[in-house]
């Protein structure tokens, strides 16, 4: 297993956390990157494969599934905290490296769908960007 650090940053006055993984076993080999939506409204949900979409500087979007249903966290009365973690498939692997402009994180919150768009300043693409590389590096990639 190797981490990145993970990056905190605001968007829409709620704070969000972004790092990536990967993690090698005897059959399989997979990246992952984790989500961290903190200060949200409602517990909402993302069901095991549904998707996120990283929308990228460079004008590509791609669509992510996620590995299992999110959790949620209580904090406060209408304060959530929900962690979401996605498959970034191997042969797709380079196409996550430039800076991530927006994430859509497709989730439902009881019987209704919605998007969550969180939009990543500069600095935290710049930093997600690098971290990302650097994990690239590391796995031989």
């Amino acid at each position: 297993l190797i981490e990145t650090k993970p990056y905190a940053f605001f968007s829409n006055g709620k704070m969000y956390l972004i790092g990536f993984a990967y993690l090698k076993g005897e059959k399989y080999e997979v990246y992952m990157t984790t989500i961290v939506s903190t200060e949200q409204s409602s517990q909402w949900e993302v069901p095991a494969g549904g998707q996120a979409v990283f929308k990228m500087a460079k004008g590509n979007r791609i669509t992510l599934k996620s590995i299992t249903e999110s959790t949620s966290e209580y904090e406060a009365p209408n304060d959530y905290t929900i962690t979401s973690s996605y498959i970034i498939p191997v042969a797709k692997a380079h196409d996550m490296l430039d800076a991530i402009k927006d994430v859509f994180v497709y989730m439902k919150n009881g019987g209704d769908s919605d998007i969550v768009n969180i939009k990543v300043p500069y600095d935290a693409a710049s930093f997600l960007m690098m971290s990302y590389l650097e994990l690239l590096s590391k796995t031989g990639r």
